[in-house]
């Protein structure tokens, strides 16, 4: 079993995170180290090629948790989706009803 040096296993640590179901970008695991996104690259790419299986491993860690996070992204799409065109129906209709047309609003 190989063992990691502390840059290497800081990396997974800060990519990973502590929280289990917020994702860290590598701007913020970076950010969090006080190094930049390459050198967080290179220590991720070292653990990758010198101990796989752990590389592998906590890449499902983080994958889990972008997902969560893209399911919330689409929600939140979703609701803002639904608040535009729910506006934009009524001013529609607002505008319609002000041209004296407001027979040819379906009534539901």
């Amino acid at each position: 079993m190989t063992t990691l040096s502390i840059g290497q296993r800081k990396a997974i640590e800060a990519i990973v995170g502590d929280d289990p179901n917020k994702a860290v970008t590598y701007k913020e695991a970076a950010e969090s180290l006080g190094i930049s996104e390459w050198n967080l690259k290179t220590q991720l790419q070292r653990v990758r090629k010198k101990s796989p299986e752990k590389y592998r491993f906590n890449m499902m860690q983080r994958r889990r948790k972008l997902d969560i996070r893209h399911e919330e992204a689409l929600e939140r799409q979703d609701e803002h989706r639904h608040a535009w065109l729910t506006a934009r129906v009524r001013a529609d209709n607002r505008m319609l009803r002000q041209m004296g047309l407001g027979h040819l609003i379906p009534r539901w």
